[in-house]
């Protein structure tokens, strides 16, 4: 799928109770491509702009863009929460933050958490999950 078909069909899902049946069919859509990467900064940009929607835990847009673990999402994701933290895109910073097991890299990962509790367009409850976040981390 080429990027532009990827935001015409995430444009297209426009209740929350058809995300499920739908993220679902993208991802299975997907997983045929030869070009699938170019769908995580759409996807990512879709939760920024529906950013109360329940994803599921983790869902199937999270299991497809952490199948990129170590293969360039991690800077898309902080890309992401830079432009627009989200209690799911901040769930998954968190959850790599979690197996990082190179100081620099978890310090680089815990400074974007940080300084998503800052962000201006950060809502309350996500300000508040970054704090705990956070705090699971503080030695």
């Amino acid at each position: 799928m080429k990027e532009t078909e990827i935001i015409d069909y995430l444009s297209s899902i426009v209740f929350e109770d058809e995300l499920e049946d739908r993220s679902e069919k993208l991802v299975e859509l997907l997983s045929s491509s030869s070009t699938a990467k170019v769908a995580i900064e759409p996807i990512l940009r879709f939760m920024e702009n529906h950013d109360t929607w329940d994803y599921g835990s983790p869902g199937p847009f999270v299991h497809f863009i952490e199948s990129y673990y170590g293969n360039g999402y991690e800077q898309l994701l902080i890309d992401s929460i830079k432009r627009k933290p989200t209690l799911h895109t901040l769930w998954m910073l968190n959850r790599i933050i979690n197996g990082e097991k190179k100081p620099e890299r978890k310090s680089f990962y815990l400074k974007a958490m940080s300084e998503s509790a800052n962000n201006k367009f950060v809502d309350q409850a996500t300000q508040e999950r970054a704090i705990h976040f956070l705090s699971l981390h503080s030695d």
